[in-house]
């Protein structure tokens, strides 16, 4: 049988562009750009807000907007937070069946994300280093990192709804890939 999330991002993709690595200090604010935003936080501590709703980061965590939010980083005005953040840039946008099924905000500490620590540390180590090539490869570990997020996701239930939960279920995902391939 195809790998039903495979057989997904062939269809519906899901790019990264890195627009930010190092330390961020004081208040911030990102307004999305039309675009959801994938930060990777390394250090902190640091408040996020979004709306009405704020998290406290104290540990290693990522935050992932899939849709355009405006969203404000507080930290240390001294000592700040350091984190990599990318522009995520989803085949036929908002419409895009995952970017339809995730939650307006994703947030899970680094430690919960089975199988990244490899990849999290080359992603880190090349973000803050200044080695040619860098934002190239930077970027294409950011989608290595929302493949392994959207598999987590799904196998873990915690997406409810849209095709990302459909193929999570383990009596339905086969049908569903089934008729991606020959929907005839």
């Amino acid at each position: 049988m195809v790998d039903r999330l495979a057989a997904l991002l062939e269809r519906f993709s899901v790019t990264a562009e890195v627009f930010h690595a190092g330390a961020l200090c004081g208040i911030n604010t990102l307004e999305g750009d039309g675009m959801g935003q994938f930060h990777l936080i390394q250090r902190g501590p640091m408040e996020v807000t979004h709306g009405r709703d704020s998290l406290q980061i104290e540990q290693p965590s990522l935050l992932l907007y899939p849709r355009p939010l405006r969203h404000r980083f507080s930290s240390d005005p001294r000592h700040g937070a350091d984190l990599a953040c990318a522009n995520l840039h989803f085949l036929g946008g908002t419409q895009n069946p995952i970017c339809a099924a995730l939650p307006d905000v994703v947030c899970l500490p680094l430690e919960q994300l089975p199988g990244a620590s490899p990849v999290l540390a080359v992603l880190f180590e090349e973000a803050f280093g200044q080695r040619c090539g860098r934002a190239a490869l930077v970027s294409r570990l950011f989608e290595v990192v929302i493949v392994q997020l959207l598999r987590h996701l799904m196998e873990s239930g915690q997406i409810r709804a849209g095709m990302l939960a459909g193929l999570g279920h383990p009596r339905l995902r086969n049908a569903l890939v089934a008729i991606h391939q020959d929907p005839a």
